[in-house]
C-alpha cells in the first residue's frame, strides 16, 4: 500500500477534501514550529507512536472556520473505522456518519435527512502503525503539555504526548486546512456490532 494513496483516503473519508486552501495551509505549517510551538530538537528520535487496534476519540475540529465535534471510533480487529460530524449548533445538514471498512467501501449518511451515499476508495482504513516511518521535527508545547512533532509523506503533521502513553493531542492535514484537536482518548473500546451497522435506508 502506498503511504500517499493512504494518506489521502483518509482525508477524504474524515471529512472533505478542500484542495483550493493546499498552499495557505502548507505555509501556516511552516510557522507552526517556528513561532508558535517552539520546537527543540533532541540528541536521538523517538519512533512515532502506534495506535492502539481499538479506541473511542473525541475531537475539536477546525477546517477553514467550520467548526465541529467529532466522535471517532477505530476498530482494527472489525476492520471499520467511524467519524462522527457533529456539526456547530447542527449546521451544514446537522451530524454526517461517515463510516469506513478496510474493504474500501465507505458509507455517509445524516440522520436528520435519512440521506445516505456510498463511496469505494482505492485503499482501506489505516493500519496500527501507519505513521511508520514518520519524519520527527522536534518536541514542542502545546496547552503546557510536552509533545513530540512528526510528519509524514507531505499530507500530516502529527503532535503526541512525549511520554507514555503518548496518547495523540493534535494533527493536521496539510491539503485540506483541518486541523483536528484530541480532546479525549479512550483505548481499548468499541461500539456492539449493531451500532458499526449502517441504517437500512442505505441499501
Amino acid at each position: 500500500m502506498a503511504p500517499t494513496r493512504a494518506a489521502l483516503a483518509f482525508i477524504a473519508t474524515c471529512c472533505a477534501l478542500l484542495p483550493a486552501h493546499a498552499l495557505a495551509a502548507a505555509s501556516r505549517l511552516q510557522h507552526h514550529a517556528a513561532a508558535q510551538y517552539h520546537v527543540s530538537v533532541l540528541d536521538s528520535a523517538p519512533q512515532p507512536p502506534v495506535w492502539p487496534e481499538q479506541f473511542h476519540a473525541v475531537l475539536f475540529e477546525n477546517r477553514t472556520n467550520r467548526l465541529a465535534l467529532v466522535d471517532l471510533w477505530y476498530d482494527w480487529p472489525g476492520k471499520r473505522n467511524l467519524n462522527a460530524i457533529h456539526a456547530q449548533l447542527g449546521t451544514r445538514g446537522g451530524t454526517l456518519m461517515d463510516l469506513e471498512y478496510d474493504n474500501r467501501t465507505s458509507f455517509y449518511w445524516r440522520p436528520k435527512s435519512r440521506t445516505c451515499s456510498t463511496i469505494t476508495f482505492e485503499v482501506g482504513i489505516l493500519t496500527p502503525d501507519w505513521l511508520s516511518g514518520a519524519t520527527f521535527l522536534g518536541q514542542a508545547t502545546i496547552n503546557n503539555m510536552t509533545v513530540n512533532t512528526f510528519t509524514k509523506a507531505d499530507f500530516i503533521t502529527y503532535w503526541s504526548e512525549a511520554a507514555p502513553p503518548y496518547r495523540p493531542v493534535r494533527w493536521l492535514f496539510h491539503t485540506s486546512d483541518g486541523q483536528f484537536e484530541v480532546m479525549e482518548w479512550h483505548e481499548g473500546v468499541t461500539m456492539s456490532d449493531a451500532e458499526w451497522q449502517p441504517p437500512a435506508y442505505c441499501f
